[in-house]
């Protein structure tokens, strides 16, 4: 996990390198050369992908730690970050819809880059898997 994180954050540093710091005559790199646009625009798929993505390894290495399997973690990672959800950054600009369950309710909001919730995800998934796995 540890070296995608790394290599996440020197790919949108060059990237920032690239296309956000004024060189000569209050021009970035980018507006320079058109060509390296193209590779700005690229970087960011790459550094928001390891980004957005981020519950799921959290998720997988948790409950691997934890003595779980981890391709549950993968798969309750990938759900934190579902498309059915709303992104985590659009919470400040509309309402979540929510699951009305009677006496409770969650919203809809996924947990795209959020640390916490998938590590205490994980360690949840991987206590209760453990348990179970004695038990059946």
């Amino acid at each position: 996990l540890l070296p995608a994180l790394i290599s996440g954050g020197l790919i949108l540093g060059f990237r920032n390198v690239i296309g956000d710091l004024p060189m000569s005559n209050g021009q970035t790199l980018a507006q320079m050369y058109p060509s390296l646009q193209t590779i700005y625009d690229f970087l960011w798929l790459i550094g928001e992908a390891i980004f957005f993505y981020l519950p799921v390894g959290i998720c997988w290495s948790a409950v691997k730690k934890m003595g779980g399997t981890p391709i549950l973690g993968i798969v309750l990672g990938v759900t934190l970050v579902s498309p059915q959800l709303m992104n985590a950054y659009l919470l400040g600009q509309q309402l979540p819809e929510v699951w009305d369950f009677g006496m409770f309710s969650i919203a809809k909001v996924g947990y795209q880059a959020q640390v916490i919730p998938a590590l205490l995800a994980g360690l949840a998934l991987g206590v209760i898997e453990t348990r179970l796995k004695r038990i059946v």
